[in-house]
């Protein structure tokens, strides 16, 4: 959980360094090279946007073909739990001694926890199997989306080029490559300043969860994903066949009494035990919305997914734009004093060079924490 906040700072500390320099060399164009760049730089975004939408296209299919492959599961959920009820009925030990008018009622109450606590124990396991289908589902498709990660950073990196100049024979112009990229790419938190290394980007969007499970094992990635998502940590849903746990819970020993108890014979009594829970269970399945609260579950999981991609990518996306109209507007106007906002600008990156290291020393103390 600390590790997702870190990543994410270190992440945005390249990110702001990229977008100092794309205003510092914006300043040092013509209006007219500016314009053509500008333009090629929209173009490019909105590619990727698109990009991004048939990603989510893909998305939703995957959120489908895993729903598909749970029906059998599904399916199987109430069978199962009337099976178990049954099947704890039949294996509890009774005498004739614990069906007298005396104990009866005893016998009844323990009998139902017995059974309440196996329908708890069958759902439980049933509801387990879904969701760890549903988390590795996801997993996997977390897993897919780096390539469209890999192909994400390389555009904002063709654009970063658009506007790349060549550094003047002084060698003030170039500090920001020179004093800031190089410290922070010391700090090795993942990321290169120049030029992409899918090792150092893989997870980026997803708060490094995907890089940090090649790394740490899958149980930490999977902790990760679902924090980066916000996808609370008591997932999964408990669906724990609360539905029959709450008919079962309404049962009195009178009911089953005045139907099962008119002789002495333990069979008979077992049969009208097991026909009162049985028709319990039965209405509580046509009540129940298992398989849409499944189905809400996919939605939610793979929704997250998106709205987090969707959430990263815009916002850097949203600020390269932003950035670039701002300055084509400024340039337009000939409002801006070069020297005054290259010092602005270091000023900045500076700023971003101190919090970058402090980032790395935590990440670093969090990863001999991990590592133990």
């Amino acid at each position: 959980m600390l590790n997702v906040p870190v990543n994410r700072i270190k992440t945005s500390c390249i990110e702001i360094v990229k977008a100092i320099q794309l205003r510092e060399n914006g300043l040092k164009m013509k209006q007219g090279e500016f314009d053509k760049k500008y333009g090629e730089a929209m173009a490019e975004i909105e590619h990727i946007r698109d990009e991004r939408k048939r990603e989510f296209e893909q998305i939703n299919e995957t959120a489908q073909s895993t729903y598909d492959k749970l029906l059998p599961m599904i399916r199987d959920f109430w069978p199962s739990v009337e099976k178990a009820a049954s099947q704890a009925i039949a294996g509890y030990a009774v005498s004739i001694d614990d069906i007298s008018s005396l104990n009866v009622q005893d016998t009844q109450e323990a009998m139902l926890k017995v059974v309440k606590e196996r329908v708890a124990s069958v759902g439980q396991n049933l509801t387990e199997r879904i969701q760890d289908s549903i988390n590795s589902a996801l997993e996997g498709e977390a897993e897919r989306l780096s390539g469209f990660e890999k192909n994400f950073f390389e555009a904002t990196e063709r654009i970063q080029k658009m506007f790349t100049v060549d550094a003047k024979s002084d060698g003030n112009e170039d500090f920001i490559v020179s004093a800031i990229a190089s410290s922070i790419l010391g700090y090795g938190i993942g990321g290169i300043y120049m030029g992409y290394k899918e090792a150092g980007w893989k997870g980026a969007l997803l708060g490094g969860a995907t890089s940090i499970a090649t790394v740490a094992g899958a149980s930490w990635g999977v902790s990760l994903l679902f924090t980066a998502l916000a996808i609370p940590a008591t997932w999964p849903v408990l669906l724990i066949a609360t539905a029959a746990l709450g008919v079962l819970g309404t049962f009195t020993g009178k009911k089953v009494l005045d139907k099962a108890f008119a002789g002495d014979k333990i069979d008979k009594f077992k049969k009208s035990f097991e026909e009162s829970v049985l028709n319990g269970l039965s209405k509580a399945r046509a009540e129940s919305h298992f398989s849409e609260d499944v189905r809400t579950q996919v939605d939610q999981a793979f929704d997250a997914l998106k709205k987090k991609i969707r959430t990263e990518t815009e916002n850097i996306l949203n600020d390269t734009q932003k950035s670039l109209t701002n300055l084509k507007v400024e340039l337009a106007q000939s409002s801006l004093n070069s020297e005054k906002e290259e010092a602005r600008l270091k000023n900045y990156a500076n700023t971003v060079n101190t919090v970058a290291a402090h980032a790395n020393e935590v990440g670093q103390q969090l990863a001999v924490i991990m590592q133990q």
